[in-house]
């Protein structure tokens, strides 16, 4: 019976450890902080041709994330991001240059560093997808389907030091 007791406590204690381990929602945002440069495929040729650049910092009392994404030095879509309290889930509201915008949810996992995404544009389309951000190295895929008609994005940024 006492070495039950001893092995329930140390799990329990380990239980609790791993959950104060996990990352307040303030530091999941903060990933996407900072100024990253890389490359996108599968979106509009203007887009995926060109060097990609994210500039992102925290807006508005440090609530929300706000970025901007630019190819060729030219703005191609902002962004904010944020916690929502009630849900307990991650949005992002999109707006692109060629006017079409979008809102995204997304559920973290401190397990694999990735947060996972579904979301609608104002067009109706559906998106799902995943964001992987490890140290300065961010993966990405996203999956629009336009009424069957389906578009992978994927891509790779890299924090400037």
């Amino acid at each position: 019976m006492f070495t039950r007791t001893l092995l329930s406590l140390a799990l329990t204690a380990a239980l609790a450890a791993t959950a104060a381990a996990a990352d307040s929602p303030h530091d999941v945002i903060n990933r996407w902080v900072g100024s990253w440069t890389g490359g996108v495929a599968g979106a509009e040729p203007h887009i995926a041709s060109a060097p990609n650049q994210m500039e992102s910092a925290w807006t508005l009392d440090n609530h929300f994330v706000q970025g901007t994404n630019s190819a060729n030095g030219k703005p191609v879509g902002v962004w904010l991001m944020h916690h929502n309290d009630k849900t307990g889930k991650y949005e992002v509201y999109f707006f692109a240059a060629d006017g079409s915008a979008g809102q995204w949810t997304g559920t973290w996992s401190d397990a694999d560093n990735t947060m996972n995404w579904t979301g609608n544009d104002v067009g109706g389309a559906k998106l799902t997808g995943w964001t992987k951000i490890a140290g300065d190295k961010q993966e990405w895929k996203l999956e629009f389907n336009d009424n069957g008609k389906i578009r992978t994005e994927t891509g790779a940024l890299t924090r400037k030091k």
